[in-house]
């Protein structure tokens, strides 16, 4: 995340239509229910008039402007499609042809007063009470896909022109290698806010689901870790020729010797709801319900492929059925 605090979010709606399967009309009205880019009447609206003229006008800047070379010369333009066309009626553009042209698929009634305000939904800028620009993803293809992981991937501004000075130096080898490295490793931009975040120790990331791994795949194909040196030597020592040199895990030994009471419970909703809490004074092994489910992760085969498809059914197997040994 660049800049001032902000989110990028994808909502499901269902019952939402589908351009190319859904009658134009339909999908018109649907967006216009939803979306406007309306200056709202001051007289009767004032709050919402206020946010839409303080936050949702676009200013084209440096970071929005873009040149581009046509047969006559050079023109700037707005990378975001500001000041955006004036129409009378909602439109809806043909997919293919924007997406080669990368025009919008859609276009709102807008009057010319309202050519630079951003989309915007009425009862979120209410709630949200700062910018939004939200849209219409319109289509189910590979653009929702591109539009997810576009933002997931993107690279961070990099200080390539300071390297490649300090490679086309006079310097030696040795001192260019030195420079690079050390550019490479601490030249990240960073913002005010991430900064601030940093030095107050607060997290920059948070996630509402905790994965954990389960490894489902038939026993001669499971990995189990190695246990410590300093565990290897304790167990040589009570036993020079014992094989017991790997950890514990959640498939071969903590969900097999569960209790008695955990007896109908499979390996997936036990890994989902409990946790091994280590041995009690008998020796015992002491499991504990979670307040908050983990959602459980495990490699996924594919049942059409002749190679993977005793995988599948045997990982479909291991995780639902409620068994002692695998």
């Amino acid at each position: 995340m660049r800049g001032a605090p902000h989110y990028h979010a994808l909502l499901w709606i269902r019952g939402a239509p589908v351009i190319g399967k859904s009658d134009p009309k339909e999908v018109l009205a649907w967006i216009q229910e939803r979306i406007t880019c309306k200056i709202p009447d001051a007289s009767l609206n004032p709050e919402l008039h206020a946010l839409v003229t303080k936050y949702q006008m676009h200013k084209c800047t440096n970071y929005c402007k873009r040149r581009q070379k046509l047969k006559s010369g050079f023109i700037t333009k707005c990378r975001f499609s500001f000041p955006r066309d004036v129409t009378e009626h909602a439109v809806l553009n043909p997919v293919e042809e924007c997406l080669k042209s990368r025009k919008k698929i859609y276009l709102l009634p807008r009057a010319a007063q309202e050519c630079r305000v951003n989309d915007y939904n009425p009862l979120l800028l209410l709630l949200w009470q700062a910018n939004m620009d939200i849209q219409f993803t319109a289509e189910s293809s590979l653009t929702l896909a591109h539009y997810v992981t576009g933002y997931v991937t993107k690279a961070e501004k990099s200080n390539m022109q300071e390297v490649w000075q300090e490679v086309n130096s006079n310097s030696s080898i040795y001192s260019k290698l030195w420079s690079f490295g050390v550019r490479s490793l601490r030249s990240r931009e960073c913002g005010l806010y991430e900064a601030s975040d940093l030095l107050l120790k607060d997290h920059l990331t948070e996630k509402s689901v905790t994965v954990k791994w389960v490894d489902a795949a038939m026993p001669q194909k499971r990995k189990r870790r190695l246990k410590s040196h300093k565990k290897l030597v304790e167990v040589e020592k009570l036993d020079p020729s014992s094989t017991d040199i790997l950890e514990g895990s959640m498939v071969d030994i903590f969900y097999p010797a569960r209790p008695k009471d955990l007896e109908n419970v499979c390996l997936y909703d036990f890994v989902q709801w409990y946790e091994y809490r280590g041995a009690s004074s008998d020796g015992t092994r002491v499991y504990q319900k979670l307040k908050k489910p983990l959602l459980p992760n495990h490699k996924l085969f594919d049942p059409s492929n002749e190679n993977q498809r005793e995988d599948y059914y045997y990982s479909l197997m291991n995780t639902t059925k409620n068994c002692r040994h695998y």
